[in-house]
C-alpha cells in the first residue's frame, strides 16, 4: 500500500482479516481519530490466572489500538509497521473488567507517526486508568512487504480457546530464557507471515517478569519495546532476558527476541519493576495538575 492509496474498508473489517486480532477478539468502534479498541473480555485467553485482563493481552491491544491513530494522521488507511511501543502501568484492571485503548494525541514526522493514548478498564462500579501508552509507526509498508488487506480478503482464524493468556503463548522454558513456538494464530501480517508486534511484546514481557516474580513483591512499572525486524510466525522465537540492575526496591530487566540459526535480533525490551515494601501492590494512581505556563 502506498502513502497515497485509499481504503474504504472499516477498521473493524480490516482487523477481522488479521489472525492475531481475531485470536483475542479485538474490535474497534468508530473511525480513525475517534476509534476506541477493545478485546473480547469473555475469552479466557485474554485473562491471567486471577481472572484479570492479562498484561500481555493489553500489550496486543495497545499496539493495535494505537495504530488507529496513524489513520487519523493521514485521513485514510495506511500500510505501517511498529517501530517501538511503551506502556506505563498505573493500576491493575478489576477482575472481569472490559479494557479499552483510546488514542489521545497523534504527532506526524513525515512517514513516522507517534501515537499517544491510554488503557482504561470499565467495571460495574468503577473506571480505572490502567496505563498510558505511546508507540511510533513507520508508514508506507507492511512487515513482509505488500498489502495485507489486498492479499487477505478473509481470515480462517478463530477466537482462541486457550484457558488463559499464558496458555495461548505457550512459552517453553529453555536454559537461557524461553521459546515462543510457531503459531499462525499470532500473525499480524500474513505475507511473511509475521508475528503481530503485540504478541512479541507479550513474550518479552512474560519472560522478563519471570526474573522479578510477583510472589516476591515485585510488580512492573513500565515496559518499552523496540522492534528491529519482523519475526516469522512459522519459526520459533527465542527470548533471552538478563537483569541490568537490581537494588532493594527496583529491578531493571532487558530481554532480546532472537530468531533463526544466526539468532538475528528481532526486538528488544526493557522493563522496570518496583518492590512494594509495606505497600499494597495495587496502588491508587494520583494525578497532580499544573497550570499551563506561558
Amino acid at each position: 500500500m502506498t502513502a497515497t492509496s485509499r481504503r474504504t474498508t472499516s477498521n473493524a473489517d480490516q482487523q477481522r482479516r488479521i489472525a492475531g486480532c481475531v485470536t483475542l477478539g479485538l474490535d474497534t468502534h468508530g473511525e480513525h481519530d475517534s476509534a476506541v479498541s477493545s478485546i473480547d473480555g469473555t475469552l479466557p485467553a485474554t485473562h491471567d490466572a486471577e481472572g484479570r485482563m492479562a498484561r500481555g493481552a493489553m500489550l496486543v491491544l495497545a499496539d493495535q489500538g494505537l495504530a488507529r491513530g496513524v489513520f487519523a494522521a493521514f485521513g485514510e488507511e495506511q500500510a505501517m509497521l511498529t517501530l517501538d511501543l511503551r506502556v506505563d502501568w498505573l493500576a491493575l484492571p478489576p477482575p472481569g473488567a472490559l479494557v479499552e485503548a483510546q488514542v489521545e494525541r497523534v504527532i506526524r514526522h513525515g512517514a513516522i507517526v507517534e501515537v499517544q493514548g491510554v488503557l482504561r478498564a470499565y467495571a460495574a462500579d468503577a473506571v480505572v486508568l490502567v496505563g498510558t501508552a505511546c508507540a511510533r509507526f513507520l508508514t508506507g509498508s507492511f512487515p513482509g512487504g505488500g498489502d495485507v488487506f489486498a492479499h487477505v480478503e478473509h481470515s480462517d482464524a478463530a477466537a482462541s480457546t486457550a484457558p488463559d493468556f499464558n496458555a495461548l503463548l505457550a512459552l517453553q522454558p529453555v536454559e537461557d530464557g524461553t521459546v515462543l513456538p510457531p503459531n499462525l494464530a499470532l500473525v499480524g501480517s500474513p505475507m511473511l507471515p509475521a508475528i503481530h508486534g503485540g504478541f512479541i511484546a507479550a513474550a518479552l514481557e512474560a519472560t522478563s517478569t519471570g526474573l522479578a516474580p510477583a510472589d516476591l513483591g515485585w510488580s512492573p512499572v513500565d515496559v518499552e519495546i523496540r522492534y528491529i525486524r519482523p519475526a516469522n510466525a512459522t519459526e520459533p522465537l527465542h527470548i533471552v532476558p538478563r537483569v541490568l540492575r537490581a537494588s532493594r526496591r527496583t529491578v531493571i530487566v532487558e530481554a532480546h527476541a532472537l530468531q533463526g540459526d544466526d539468532r538475528k535480533l528481532i526486538a528488544s525490551a526493557q522493563m522496570l519493576f518496583y518492590r512494594h515494601v509495606g505497600e499494597a501492590a495495587d496502588l491508587t494512581t494520583e494525578t497532580v495538575e499544573f497550570p499551563l505556563q506561558r
